[in-house]
């Protein structure tokens, strides 16, 4: 079994080489690294050189500034394993995990499988754990368990079989951040079998400097406006199934707790939004915890986004 980690690179000189050695100390030994420049300014095209000519399993290269969404778009037209790994090239993985999953793909093969991962500072200190209870039951059971947790809608907490990624065509949509909630929704919704995986694979950097810590207000509401963009294409998207369903609620109620960076002004317009795409309806209320909220929201939407901004 051969892994594919599709790596973009854009100013993330002080971290690349830890990156880049987290993958070249795998105890499995059987992967590709496709380390795709998106035109960097700094000097991560010297390091990624470097472990280019010494590891004919890195291979480089470099396009035109497009996003990260271009770049793993890029990057999947290189993939030659049978499961793909995303890794943003500030961030880095345990150097068991690819033998970890190894182990828990075995002969299955499922279409997806999630492991659990931990937020750290640039100094490597530990922020938060994130673990997830290791399932191998149903894939209603496996989303359960997986909306439960935070980080749910990012790319690179898992592992996808090539066959299903690409039989399925699927893409990131660039010009917008919040690329990963546009994705992972639908790519859950689309498999049949989901694996889960106990196992802190993956070390998620939290730089101030990183794109989803600027501070600058035009791209905070650029942000707001792209993650609802994509509730509504996930909206449009997923089946109305119990797994779409719940899937779907998990994007409305991320979408609502997301005006909470918006001033009051904005705020205002944010939630007549809402309200105008019945966001609040597209919680799936199949229990009484997500009744009362459904209920609540329903009254009190401005009220309940203003209190989350001091959390």
């Amino acid at each position: 079994m051969k892994f594919s980690i599709i790596i973009p690179v854009y100013n993330v000189e002080p971290y690349l080489e830890k990156c880049l050695d987290s993958v070249t100390n795998q105890t499995y030994k059987n992967f590709e690294v496709i380390i795709v420049n998106d035109s960097s300014p700094d000097n991560s095209q010297k390091i990624i050189d470097k472990y280019v000519k010494k590891d004919k399993r890195f291979k480089g290269y470099i396009k035109e500034n497009g996003g990260v969404s271009s770049v793993r778009n890029y990057g999947l037209q290189k993939v030659s394993g049978d499961y793909i790994l995303f890794l943003d090239g500030d961030d880095y993985i345990d150097i068991s995990l690819l033998e970890e999953l190894s182990k828990k793909i075995a002969n299955q093969y499922p279409d997806i499988v999630r492991f659990s991962l931990s937020t750290v500072t640039e100094k490597n200190e530990l922020i938060k754990e994130i673990p997830i209870k290791e399932t191998d039951n149903t894939k209603e059971e496996a989303i359960d368990e997986i909306v439960k947790n935070e980080f749910v809608d990012v790319v690179w907490a898992y592992a996808y079989n090539t066959t299903f990624f690409k039989k399925n065509k699927f893409t990131f949509t660039e010009g917008k951040t919040h690329e990963d909630f546009g994705i992972i929704l639908l790519i859950l919704a689309a498999s049949s079998t989901i694996k889960i995986l106990d196992f802190k694979g993956y070390y998620y950097v939290q730089r101030s400097t990183s794109i989803m810590n600027v501070k600058e207000y035009s791209k905070i509401r650029k942000r707001v406006a792209d993650f609802f963009y994509f509730h509504l294409n996930n909206k449009k998207n997923l089946p109305t199934d119990y797994c779409g369903k719940l899937l779907l609620s998990f994007s409305a109620s991320c979408t609502i707790t997301k005006g909470r960076e918006l001033n009051d002004e904005d705020l205002d317009k944010y939630i007549e939004a809402l309200k105008k795409y019945h966001v609040v309806k597209d919680i799936y209320s199949n229990n009484i915890k997500r009744i009362i909220k459904k209920l609540y929201l329903k009254f009190n939407l401005k009220k309940y986004i203003i209190s989350l901004r001091s959390k």
